[in-house]
């Protein structure tokens, strides 16, 4: 419970410490003793994912420069996407294929500069959940590097945020009726003042002329 608590930038920072925990360890391993590598790279996987499937958010382990080989994603995509990990494990290019039509070459194309670069990327875009419905997720990608600054495995985390979407929409909406009914009232009262400005003229003389 107090995991689900966490804020999402802590929850990102502890996975990818933990992903950099678990290279490092590896690492130690190989140069002690061959022979504990597989112990330790099983505990720090566990660790790893015991972690990634607690949190409030959907985890994605992905080859460096190709998104859709996708070699693990946490349990949370089920809930968020209608599609299960065998689903995603079983289809490569089911990342691809959800991705909104309007966002796909510009999300496919940052997934490659991303792979290149040496800093933690964000972006906001749309996913289409089973069923075509539309779901609004922040990506947060960071690239794990081997201890010699070679990409080994990109790590993605899809946080939904179809609740704040949906609030800045209708805030949009209010504002929109706002300037609307602004705009109403001002073409109202100068209507008022059109009508007005002859009757004042006309009663302000008995002077036919005037």
């Amino acid at each position: 419970r107090a995991i689900l608590a966490l804020p999402v930038w802590l929850a990102v920072a502890i996975l990818a410490g933990l992903a950099s925990d678990r290279l490092r360890r590896v690492e130690r391993a190989r140069q002690r003793d061959v022979g504990e590598l597989d112990a330790v790279r099983h505990e720090a996987e566990s660790r790893y994912q015991a972690l990634a499937e607690a949190l409030p958010l959907v985890t994605l382990i992905s080859a460096p420069n190709d998104r859709n080989s996708v070699s693990y994603v946490s349990p949370q995509v089920e809930t968020l996407l209608g599609y299960s990990p065998a689903e995603w494990q079983e289809d490569p290019e089911l990342y691809s294929k959800l991705l909104h039509p309007d966002d796909r070459d510009e999300v496919l194309a940052g997934a490659k500069q991303q792979a290149t670069g040496a800093a933690p990327s964000k972006a906001e875009y749309r996913l289409l959940a089973r069923g075509g419905h539309v779901i609004w997720v922040r990506e947060e990608v960071t690239t794990i590097r081997g201890p010699k600054g070679k990409p080994l495995y990109t790590q993605t985390l899809l946080i939904d945020i179809g609740e704040r979407k949906r609030a800045e929409e209708e805030r949009e909406r209010l504002l929109a009726a706002e300037r609307e009914a602004t705009a109403r009232t001002v073409e109202r009262q100068r209507r008022l003042d059109l009508v007005r400005e002859p009757g004042q003229v006309l009663a302000s003389s008995l002077d036919y002329r005037s």
